[in-house]
């Protein structure tokens, strides 16, 4: 994420009833703050597979989360088009984050969907 928004970003693990993690980071002289919630769109060999579409839908539960942003990691080999998904309205940002090759050292992190659709980077990690 830090990439995307030019300046890094610090992670703390304090799990709640509706985020995992806290970013932080600096941005115009200020801090930020940002409650995460992470997602994983399992593969599809296991039996509790969604298609992705149910799974987003899933956060319509967070009712009142407009600073909530949700990390979705696509842990499976698909081809997804963004424009035929239907995102919610009631968080504060959604991100997708993919491996694109078997090794695990290639990403792929997609979003803000709810500001700029299809906006993608890659990354290695770790880095080289």
């Amino acid at each position: 994420m830090g990439c995307r928004l030019g300046v890094k970003v610090w992670f703390a693990q304090v799990e709640r009833q509706d985020y995992d993690i806290i970013a932080a980071y600096e941005m115009n002289g200020e801090m930020n703050f940002a409650p995460v919630q992470l997602k994983e769109w399992v593969p599809d060999i296991l039996r509790s597979s969604q298609p992705l579409q149910v799974e987003l839908d899933k956060l319509g539960k967070y009712a009142d989360s407009s600073n909530l942003v949700v990390v979705f990691h696509l842990n499976r080999r698909a081809n997804v088009i963004l424009s035929e998904l239907t995102y919610p309205s009631t968080i504060g940002g959604l991100w997708f984050l993919g491996c694109t090759e078997p090794a695990q050292n290639h990403w792929t992190l997609i979003g803000d969907l709810l500001k700029e659709p299809g906006l993608a980077s890659d990354f290695t990690y770790p880095e080289d």
